[in-house]
């Protein structure tokens, strides 16, 4: 059982070593896309696209709801005792 890990870590570098490294060229740009580069915007201009509410007002009652119900769920739970048989 001790191999085991070192059996693990051979597998893995021997997987590992079967892939071709690519070839990056003498700046490293053949890797990258083609095409231009994409466009910079303001965080601001992004923020206010963003106008869908999270929560509508008719549905937080009922999550609410159930959040009473598990919050006496657990405190009905801690009440009860636990033995052991």
């Amino acid at each position: 059982m001790p191999n085991l890990p070192i059996s693990l870590l051979l597998a893995l570098l021997m997987t590992a070593s079967c892939g071709t490294f690519p070839d990056l060229g003498e700046d490293g740009r053949s890797l990258a896309a083609p095409g231009p580069a994409p466009v910079l915007v303001p965080v601001e201009d992004l923020l206010a696209l963003d106008t869908a509410p999270r929560a509508r007002a008719s549905g937080t009652g009922a999550v609410e709801a159930r959040a009473d119900r598990l919050r006496n769920r657990a405190a009905a739970l801690r009440r009860t005792e636990v033995t052991q048989d």
